[in-house]
């Protein structure tokens, strides 16, 4: 028996299709979304931190076994130190990096001021700044009504944005008693 051209045809698409399934040129698995990332500081058995970024699956096992998120206050330090976003180890109030050696806060003031929200909920600033010789530290709360919260810490001409904990060492360091 002898095939037709429209037979001829059909029977080299089903072999080409068939020989692609066997050869796994045409995948028939369902393809899975890329899963979300998320960086950690993972601290190795001697002790050190370095920079990760992981799958959010696996984030509470990384904090469960002693791993922290930059931004985060060293864990043991006394909250003298914090991560930098590469998990380098930084001051708890990064802004201190900008201030004249040996500076001391000598003043200080802070201040709030709320805002109402359409759906009638408050959010707050909250500034405060301690003054010293040659220089002055500031840092900042502005929560907004529909987005998150920012955090930044300045020093002389230098501002930096920076993480909720090391606004709360900010404060707590540099207040005057």
């Amino acid at each position: 028996m002898r095939l037709n051209s429209h037979h001829s045809n059909f029977f080299l698409l089903s072999f080409t299709i068939a020989s692609a399934l066997m050869l796994g040129l045409v995948g028939t698995e369902t393809v899975h979304a890329r899963q979300s990332k998320v960086d950690v500081c993972h601290i190795d058995e001697y002790g050190a931190y370095y920079h990760l970024n992981i799958a959010e699956a696996a984030f509470q096992a990384h904090i469960g076994h002693g791993d922290s998120i930059p931004g985060d206050l060293v864990p043991g330090n006394d909250d003298q130190l914090s991560f930098a976003d590469d998990c380098t180890l930084i001051p708890a109030c990064p802004c201190v990096v900008d201030l004249p050696s040996g500076w001391q806060a000598t003043e200080a003031i802070s201040g709030i001021a709320r805002e109402e929200c359409a759906d009638g909920s408050f959010v707050e600033s909250v500034f405060g700044t301690s003054f010293g010789d040659e220089a002055s530290l500031s840092w900042f709360k502005d929560e907004q009504c529909d987005g998150p919260t920012f955090f930044a810490c300045s020093a002389g001409d230098n501002e930096r944005v920076i993480s909720e904990a090391q606004y709360e060492a900010c404060t707590q360091t540099f207040s005057v008693p």
